[in-house]
This record gives structure tokens, sequence and C-alpha cells, in this order.
């Protein structure tokens, strides 16, 4: 398939003894759990949890046996969610075996507990194996609460390729006069200005990370009372490798991350676009690029928020100024000697939409046939166009040297 902050005043104030003290414990609640981003000896685990309104204080605990959670020496304690992250929290895990499966769940610290997940770590590349995945995308609000996904637990895949649109901007509902119960009722976002005309109003900052946010959130929630919590089960059942699309970014001018930035857009002073109907300039080069703006990097970070991805860095690429600085989110991961995923971003880089006046249905032509064109960047491209070549000389190397031992 193909395919947006609170700040918190803790005040400590010491009374006689005399007084009792006032403790309330409010019970922590869990949205969701993930894994994901396995190596043969890494992976990412993510949870969101809040204790009434504040941040959780958790314990994770991981292991081979499911039996053992409490007992593992891989227990990581003194974590917390992130009120400036929605109450989300990523852990990397290292340290870990190949082809391993694991089990993992998350403890508060007054004993209330997440579900179970598990995740596998990938196969040494130097071992022929079976390897067993699934991919698929496109999570319309509208389909929720995602019949199918029950069944994944009870496929055991060694991990699941989300394709993108992990999340729609738009309403998820049919109206709110629909008689369905309010957690039904999602509106759409509040967007970031027209396309493809560049807008000097829009969502601001705090608007694209709320209304992004809240998205993420009904993805593990059920639509009525008593029903299916949407995709919990689903993204607890296996480790995941996740991409993001066009939806994530809200379907406006942030999609296309290597056009010109613009002008201004809500409180924002660039991020506008230009006019992909009217702008000759196919490859950009005024300087300026969409992936660089306030709007982008928000609605990027929401979704870094929401996903079990690991944390690469930013990419340091001084001759390359459309992809220098920016967060890195494509890698390759070998499962087992015949076996290479590769995550690539096809948004943060890519040139202005295809449309033009004279081509109002987007089709191919004129600007798709400027071979200077790109949906990678060429930064990204050339590692990618490495990593392929690298794979086909390991692979003819172990061939070879098989055959050599055989004889």
């Amino acid at each position: 398939m193909t395919h947006t902050h609170s700040n918190r005043i803790i005040i400590l104030l010491t009374v006689a003894s005399a007084l009792a003290p006032l403790t309330v414990n409010a019970a922590v609640t869990f949205t969701g759990i993930s894994a994901g981003d396995a190596s043969t000896n890494s992976a990412v685990v993510w949870t969101r949890a809040q204790d009434g309104t504040a941040p959780a204080n958790l314990t994770l605990q991981v292991a081979t046996d499911p039996a053992n959670l409490d007992k593992s020496p891989l227990n990581k304690t003194g974590l917390s969610t992130d009120a400036s992250k929605d109450y989300t929290l990523k852990v990397a895990l290292s340290g870990l075996q190949s082809g391993t499966v694991y089990y993992y769940q998350l403890v508060s610290a007054t004993n209330e507990k997440s579900a179970i997940g598990k995740f596998k770590t990938a196969i040494d590349p130097a071992t022929s194996a079976a390897v067993r995945f699934a991919f698929s995308g496109d999570m319309d609000g509208l389909m929720r609460p995602y019949a199918l996904a029950s069944t994944i637990p009870a496929q055991n895949f060694d991990f699941f390729v989300n394709l993108g649109d992990v999340i729609y901007e738009n309403a998820s509902n049919a109206g709110a006069t629909d008689g369905k119960p309010g957690v039904n009722n999602s509106p759409s976002v509040t967007l970031s200005g027209t396309v493809p005309a560049p807008s000097a109003t829009g969502a601001t900052i705090a608007q694209l990370f709320t209304d992004y946010s809240k998205k993420y959130r009904e993805q593990f929630q059920a639509v009525n009372a008593g029903g299916q919590n949407s995709l919990q089960t689903f993204y607890a059942a296996q480790g995941n490798y996740t991409l993001y699309d066009n939806h994530e970014l809200g379907n406006r001018q942030y999609i296309n991350g290597g056009a010109p930035a613009g002008g201004p857009v809500g409180d924002m002073p660039s991020g506008a676009g230009v006019d992909a109907r009217i702008d000759s300039n196919d490859v950009n080069t005024s300087g300026t690029f969409i992936n660089k703006t306030l709007g982008f990097q928000t609605l990027q970070q929401v979704y870094l928020n929401y996903q079990p991805i690991a944390d690469r860095g930013v990419v340091n690429t001084p001759q390359d100024p459309r992809m220098n600085g920016t967060k890195q989110q494509f890698m390759a991961q070998a499962w087992g000697k015949n076996a290479l995923f590769f995550n690539t971003d096809a948004r943060s880089y890519r040139d202005i939409r295809i449309k033009t006046a004279a081509n109002a249905d987007e089709t191919t032509a004129p600007r798709a046939n400027n071979p200077k064109r790109t949906m990678l960047g060429v930064t990204q491209l050339a590692l990618l166009e490495q990593a392929l070549f690298n794979a086909q000389k390991y692979w003819h190397c172990l061939e070879v040297c098989n055959n050599v031992r055989s004889y």
C-alpha cells in the first residue's frame, strides 16, 4: 500500500509535624507499548503513561522468559515519561543477543503494569535463517478500531514494517451528531495552510503539537466502551520498523522536505512553502528548505515521540545543505544471511510536488521527466546505493567462501 506543553513547577512545603501529610496517588495509566528498530544487539522500547495528570515513574523489565521479567539483569529503573513529549518514553536497550525473542513490561512505582510486549533481535548476518515479516500502512482513523489487528499476535512475526501514514490528520468520524461516543468524534487537525498555494495563516506550533499528538493517542483507544483498543495489541505483538509519509506531516507543504521554505505560516517565520503550480524550480536552489522549518520539525518530533524509533542523531553533510543538520531516519539492517532491510526517508528531502498549472491532476509530465529531481536526496540515495553494493559483495563473498570450504 502507499501511500502536533506544559511547564510544571513543583513546590515542596514543610509543615508542622502535627499536620497529617496529604498523599494522593493517582493510578498510572498506560496508553500503549511498542518496541522497534531492532539490530542484532539492540532495540528501542516505547510507552505512553501518566500518573493522573503527571508523568509516570517507571521500571522497564526485559527478559527472554516472560515468567522472569521481575528478575532480569536487563531491567532499567528510574525512568519517567516526559510531559514535553506528551507523556511518552523511549528506552534504548543494548547488549542483547542476536536472533533472540525478548519480552518486556513497564511497571509503575505503585505497581501498575502495562501489557507484556514482545520483540526479536535481528539474526546474525552470517546465519542462514528464515525471516517471517509483514508490512502494511495507511492507518486511517475511519477504519478504527482495526478489527484485523487483533489477529496479528498469532502470526508470530519476526518484525513488522509500517509503511507510513500511521495516523491521518483528517476527520475520523461521520460528524459530531452521529450518535457515537465522544472518543470517536475526532475532527480534522488545525491545518498548516492550503495546498498548493503558500499561506501566511495556518496552525501554530502549539496547535500542531496538540492536534497531532491526539491523533496518535487515538490509535490506542477504543471506539466504543469495552471495545478493542484499536492498535494496542498490534503494536505490542512484535518488533516494528516505521516509516513516515504525507499524513504524519499534515498532507500540506511539509510533505516536501526538500522544497523551498517560503514565507511565514501560523506563528512561524517560514514554512508556507511556494506555489507548486507556478514555481518553476523543480530542484530547490533557494537555499532554504521545508525540513528546516519549525512546523516540519514539530510534526516530525510528534511522530518520533510516538514511534519506537532509535535516536540516530543528525546528519553531518556540510556539502549537502538539504540534509545537513536533519534528523537521520534512514538505516539498513541485515536479518541473517539472506535478507537485508532498508528503511528510507522519502519525505524529508524530496523536491517540490509534481503538480503544475498545466498538470492539475499531478500526473507524471513534465516535472517527473526532470532527471535532477529527487525523492531521497543526493546523499541518502548515494548511501542506499553503496549499501546495496556492499551487500552484493558480502553475499558474493559468503557464497565463494562456502563453495571453497565445500571442496
